[in-house]
């Protein structure tokens, strides 16, 4: 299954809701403001765009997913805002050279590889100075074990493939993006959804977030409910519980970069 078609899965407006106060968060920390260039890469239906375009930037947005660009274009519309949607991979992006003020990423472009081409694309379209934003899901805390056990019901991943999570360690982002980037900010914090309870958290995902839906998709029905099960128990175990309810609050890094002078090499 290829990216887009995995992305296309589920419904991803309901995840996208989740996920607005980081872009929100994002488009703060970058310093996006009224007549800026913004390109939103991975976009999903726009979160970070939307709320780019509302402070008066000039936003383009673009995803891999042909459904995702096209929930993106009726919510602008919707909404009332200008932005401009393409469908574009994130390693081979349309602009030209420096064009863009400012490049913001929100839990996309860290599932795109190979992670040689995204960072040398997010840097080509940057002006130098230009502002790089990305929202990443780390590998730490209690809701990585619900990902981890989710992964062990799936394919393992081709070798020398590295976890998208690894865009949430300070250290490796740091390493990536040295080259092009100075002034790397990486700042953590949590991303809080609450349910009524365990069983309701995981329905939501299982009928909702795409990597979710695509593992059921692969399992039959004992294995699926086996997961399910296991899931749940872990879940209600691990998560807080707050007022008879419980909080899925998943951690991510808030990352921040400013492009460099373009180096000896043109990187």
């Amino acid at each position: 299954m290829s990216a887009a078609e995995l992305w296309a899965l589920g419904d991803y407006g309901r995840v996208a809701a989740t996920l607005a106060p980081a872009a929100h968060a994002l488009v703060r920390a970058a310093g996006i403001a009224a007549g800026q260039v913004v390109l939103d890469v991975a976009a999903g239906t726009g979160n970070v765009a939307v709320a780019a375009a509302a402070r008066g930037a000039r936003v383009t947005a673009s995803d891999i997913t042909p459904e995702l660009v096209a929930l993106g274009r009726e919510r602008a519309r919707r909404e009332g805002l200008e932005i401009a949607w393409e469908l574009a991979d994130v390693t081979a992006l349309p602009q030209d050279d420096g064009g863009v003020d400012v490049v913001t990423s929100a839990f996309g472009a860290m599932f795109a590889t190979p992670v040689d081409a995204v960072t040398a694309e997010l840097a080509r379209v940057l002006r130098p100075g230009g502002v790089l934003a990305m929202a990443n899901w780390v590998p730490a805390g209690p809701e990585s074990e619900l990902f981890a056990l989710l992964a062990s019901y799936g394919p393992a991943p081709p070798p020398g493939v590295p976890a998208p999570t690894d865009w949430g360690r300070e250290e490796v982002i740091t390493e990536r993006l040295a080259a092009a980037f100075q002034g790397v900010s990486v700042a953590r914090r949590p991303l809080p959804t609450v349910f009524r309870d365990a069983t309701e958290c995981w329905h939501f995902h299982a009928e909702a977030a795409p990597p979710v839906v695509a593992l059921l998709n692969r399992l039959d029905a004992a294995r699926g409910a086996e997961l399910a099960e296991r899931w749940i128990a872990l879940a209600d175990e691990i998560l807080l519980h707050d007022a008879d309810r419980v909080v899925f609050a998943p951690e991510y890094a808030l990352v921040t970069a400013r492009r460099a002078t373009l180096a000896p090499d043109g990187v």
